[in-house]
């Protein structure tokens, strides 16, 4: 759940509500200054809490902000303990929110990407989540798990010379807790025709 600053300015509805209460006082009744003393009293008392209530929201807020998200992108290829998979990894100091991997389209495919979590976030320090691929070639749509499908895409078995090759840029966009928005760009490419040589290289980042 997001940080976000709501209540800026309620600190200054009790302090009306007092400055009232004394206009009131001084109106309706004969002058009594010790009530009025009493009345200013709770009305700066009342200031003082919500004043530092306010400070310490600000303080926790700034410090998210500070401590900025870093998302990236990784493939890791199938070993004797798990299968290959993309993986996505918050290695900075703030929480990432709002995560998102645009669609990705290579002629008359399409890939649309996903995590098992509509809400994910990731957490600093190397939080990582799986993404999932869905896809579709033409209008004949292929289901979820299509990360085979993909990876032909982009090197198909039969295509022997390199400059036959393709690739795919991952646009990865996401926010901060001060909704501030940033993305970043990677190239998933295969260095070699015919083989299972992938690699992801970044190209890109910066502030929306």
């Amino acid at each position: 759940m997001k940080i976000i600053n709501k209540n800026h300015y309620h600190w200054q509805i009790p302090l009306l509500t007092g400055l009232i209460l004394l206009q009131i006082e001084l109106w309706t009744q004969p002058f009594n200054f010790g009530d009025s003393i009493q009345i200013c009293i709770f009305v700066a008392l009342l200031w003082y809490s919500f004043e530092t209530r306010e400070l310490k929201l600000s303080s926790k807020l700034n410090n998210e902000l500070e401590q900025k998200p870093i998302v990236d992108l990784f493939f890791r290829p199938a070993t004797a303990d798990h299968e290959e998979y993309f993986r996505l990894r918050n290695s900075g100091k703030g929480v990432a929110y709002e995560i998102q991997v645009r669609p990705i389209v290579i002629e008359r495919k399409r890939f649309k990407f996903y995590f098992d979590d509509p809400n994910l976030i990731l957490t600093p320090l190397d939080d990582e989540k799986t993404l999932y691929i869905d896809a579709w070639d033409g209008n004949n749509h292929l289901g979820e798990g299509q990360l085979d499908f993909f990876k032909n895409t982009i090197s198909p078995p039969t295509i022997h010379d390199k400059n036959d090759l393709k690739e795919a840029k991952f646009i990865i966009t996401y926010e901060n807790a001060g909704d501030e928005k940033f993305y970043k760009i990677f190239k998933f490419y295969c260095t070699t025709p015919a083989t299972d040589d992938f690699q992801v290289k970044p190209l890109k980042q910066g502030k929306m």
